[in-house]
């Protein structure tokens, strides 16, 4: 069953936070959210759009990896990511 932490998206950073809320307008979910590997926030189908960032606060990788997930936007400041499945 998955889990979601409504608390955690709450205290992402905010560039990582906007990206989450835009995902949830343009018909994406939240499909976990879970600590360990730091914080990470996972949305149920992959992101909608590509999101523009700072460059220097949230980096976006391409992560195509069955065993993880599709991709990613990481805040490396506050150990935060929202990712997104396949």
């Amino acid at each position: 069953m998955d889990q979601v932490d409504k608390d955690r998206i709450e205290r992402l950073c905010p560039a990582l936070r906007a990206i989450v809320n835009a995902e949830i307008r343009a018909g994406n979910r939240v499909a976990e959210t879970w600590e360990g590997w730091g914080f990470v926030v996972m949305l149920d189908k992959p992101f909608v759009q590509r999101h523009t960032c700072d460059a220097n606060e949230i980096q976006y990788r391409d992560v195509d990896d069955p065993h993880y997930w599709k991709s990613q936007y990481r805040c490396a400041a506050h150990d935060q990511t929202v990712a997104c499945r396949f």
